[in-house]
């Protein structure tokens, strides 16, 4: 169930999370990854856990 509205995230969502969640990346560390602002990185961060939330509680 988890993979599947994973899956309906979009890719910046979905790699956001991947790389927190799987590769324990701190926000900064993503930031750098990614190439895009630290502010960016958090918002994202917390719309995919939201959207995330709203899937799972179809």
């Amino acid at each position: 169930m988890l993979n599947e509205a994973l899956a309906k995230l979009s890719p910046n969502y979905r790699m956001v999370l991947f790389l927190r969640y799987n590769d324990h990346c701190k926000f900064r560390e993503i930031a750098e990854l990614l190439g895009e602002p630290l502010h960016t990185v958090k918002s994202r961060h917390r719309r995919a856990l939201i959207k995330l939330k709203e899937l799972l509680s179809n």
